[in-house]
């Protein structure tokens, strides 16, 4: 129920869009002062130009700056996608808070030390701001396997914020699945269905 918080939350639905346009669509809303609460976007293309021409269920999770697209390829067709306004900027935004740092130093903090970080407090930031990731993660695989008896096991990460260090190893830890770092360039031979997957 929406109440009386209507002018406070937007939903955004976008039909083929890459992270770049959601960022921006996200940048224009927090610029008018609304929040939006839920994004439906379809990162098809990347999806399924890492994945490639595969028969098996693969979780492809987009980490940009102000959005993470989680989507479900199988045979070529994306068929979940899930969009949090979770990514780096929050991963930053944790940090400084949990060090109390200005948002510059706690980007360069991110970018050199990540989930591999000496300090506690930086690594359980990190670990707070993903937790809601990781859980959407598990979800969806859920989903997916209910939905179709097909088991999830593997998860490609794109994104600038999949070079967090020690996120391939975290992941794979806390979601027993094979994690890697997906190359969008690796599988040329795809082709791409004009059509947005249902």
């Amino acid at each position: 129920g929406m109440g009386n918080h209507r002018s406070s939350c937007v939903l955004v639905g976008a039909g083929l869009a890459p992270r770049r346009v959601v960022d921006a669509y996200l940048e224009v809303l927090e610029n008018a002062g609304l929040r939006a609460v839920a994004l439906d976007v379809e990162s098809a293309a990347l999806a399924r130009s890492i994945v490639g021409a595969r028969e098996d269920p693969v979780l492809v999770v987009d980490i940009g700056g102000r959005a993470t697209v989680i989507s479900v390829v199988e045979r070529e067709m994306v068929h979940t996608t899930v969009t949090l306004p979770i990514a780096g900027d929050v991963f930053t935004d944790h940090i400084a808070r949990a060090l109390r740092l200005s948002p510059e130093e706690a980007e360069i903090r991110k970018r050199q030390e990540g989930l591999e970080a000496r300090e506690p407090l930086l690594r359980e930031a990190l670990v707070q701001a993903q937790a809601p990731i990781l859980q959407e993660i598990q979800r969806t695989a859920q989903y997916h396997e209910t939905h179709t008896g097909r088991t999830v096991r593997e998860l490609y990460l794109a994104g600038g914020s999949a070079q967090l260090l020690g996120i391939v190893t975290y992941w794979t830890e806390r979601l027993g699945l094979t994690v890697q770092i997906g190359d969008p360039w690796a599988t040329r031979g795809i082709r791409f269905s004009a059509e947005v997957p249902e």
